[in-house]
């Protein structure tokens, strides 16, 4: 069922789905991280021609409704995808890593700096994406960034 809801946001544009995904999240994330202190909730960036094509980022659209629901501050503008890059579906576990390298960027450095940082996707398949938006988010003044899906791909 969780990977049709995911389908279903990402593929048909059902953004309702949002709702109960992110209550999931939320509702987990006391569990998966017991005791966590974090000052910011970042999702992974889509490229803006994707965003033309969706009309949202599903990353985007969850965490903001998790970061509500946990009452953790939210900004889907410290990190942004420069570089188009091609769909990782398909890809093998060194073509993502490659595929994703040089990809993102910091735009807002100073909302950063000493920041705990939690890193938000909807799926979590090789982790390629997640570690390199990790990496960009440390080497723009981030203290630590830990890294949240809603699923996982087996």
């Amino acid at each position: 069922m969780l990977r049709e809801a995911i389908h279903a946001l990402k593929y048909d544009s059902q953004i309702a789905v949002c709702e109960p995904l992110s209550r999931l999240m939320a509702d987990e994330f006391f569990r998966v991280y017991p005791g966590l202190q974090i000052d910011l909730v970042v999702p992974v960036p889509i490229h803006k021609s994707r965003f033309l094509e969706r009309g949202f980022n599903q990353a985007s659209e969850l965490g903001k409704r998790f970061a509500k629901s946990v009452g953790i501050p939210f900004s889907d503008t410290v990190l942004r995808k420069w570089r188009k890059t091609p769909d990782q579906v398909g890809l093998l576990e060194h073509e993502r890593t490659t595929n994703v390298q040089g990809s993102f960027a910091v735009c807002q450095a100073a909302h950063l700096t000493g920041k705990k940082i939690l890193l938000i996707d909807d799926v979590f398949t090789t982790g390629s994406t997640l570690s390199e938006a990790a990496r960009i988010l440390r080497q723009g003044g981030a203290s630590s960034v830990h890294a949240y899906a809603l699923a996982r791909s087996v």
